[in-house]
């Protein structure tokens, strides 16, 4: 399935598909491929004991779009999913450590949470 996909994406773009570009359709049987539409390089999830492995390209413009149209799709059907925590950053300079302690001492700061 994957293979074929490589060589229509290769005829869509008007090039020839090297022999190389076939290994990449190489998953095992164990695993659901995971598209990759805006590259050649497809990736494939693996479940391992009570593990989900993923696997995808590592070209950033192809990462992106699998997590956001493969895997984070995946991952709502599978757990319940909780809006994001927030994150406050304060970016600072040419200011020292023990100023910055005396300066936001009286901030009143959201309690810290860990993930």
């Amino acid at each position: 399935m994957a293979g074929t996909r490589i060589e229509a994406y290769f005829a869509k773009c008007g090039r020839l598909m090297a022999s190389f570009n076939r290994k990449q359709a190489q998953i095992t049987a164990y695993a659901e491929m995971l598209d990759n539409p805006v590259g050649t390089d497809c990736g494939f999830s693996l479940q391992l004991n009570h593990c989900l492995i993923l696997f995808t390209s590592c070209v950033p413009l192809e990462f992106k779009v699998m997590i956001e149209q493969q895997i984070l799709p995946r991952h709502r059907q599978r757990f319940a999913l909780s809006e994001p925590k927030l994150c406050l950053r304060l970016l600072t300079l040419c200011t020292s450590e023990s100023d910055l302690v005396e300066k936001l001492a009286d901030m009143v700061l959201p309690p810290m949470t860990w993930c």
